[in-house]
């Protein structure tokens, strides 16, 4: 059943909920610098910043005791959570550069391997066909005198 998200603070966005559905993280700037924080869901409660020197694009474990986030520095992070009425933060792990990646990602169900897609090498080539209704009828023309 869809249900609508809390006012979140000024700035922040890319919320995710934790898959028992009782937490929600997200990137925020409320700190004049983008970090990753987390806070009950739907309230109410305070929040606890997880990133480190800044991070955004927050994804949770299927567990629900790890978050993921991608760091300032372009790498993928790990922090593991234990959630209760507050959140205690264990360790934080560096796991690899995702800077070659766009930052929308997905994890598997095992919480070990990731999904990225890659930018394009080259940008995209665009065709366009002016009078192709022209075109159209000298090539047809073309294959009638071909036979």
């Amino acid at each position: 059943v869809p249900q609508r998200i809390p006012q979140l603070p000024p700035g922040a966005n890319e919320p995710v909920i934790s898959p028992d559905g009782r937490w929600m993280a997200y990137m925020s700037s409320e700190s004049r610098r983008q970090e990753v924080y987390v806070r009950p869901y739907p309230g109410p409660g305070g929040r606890w910043q997880v990133s480190a020197n800044g991070g955004g694009w927050p994804v949770w474990a299927h567990s629900g005791h790890e978050l993921f986030y991608i760091g300032a520095d372009g790498w993928l992070y790990a922090v593991t959570l234990s959630l209760g009425q507050d959140v205690q933060m264990g360790r934080r792990t560096r796991l690899f550069d995702a800077s070659p990646y766009l930052s929308s990602y997905a994890v598997f169900p095992d919480d070990r391997h990731f999904l990225f897609v890659r930018e394009a090498r080259r940008p995209p080539e665009v065709h366009v066909t002016l009078n192709w209704f022209t075109e159209l009828a000298q090539r047809l023309q073309r294959g009638r005198r071909d036979r």
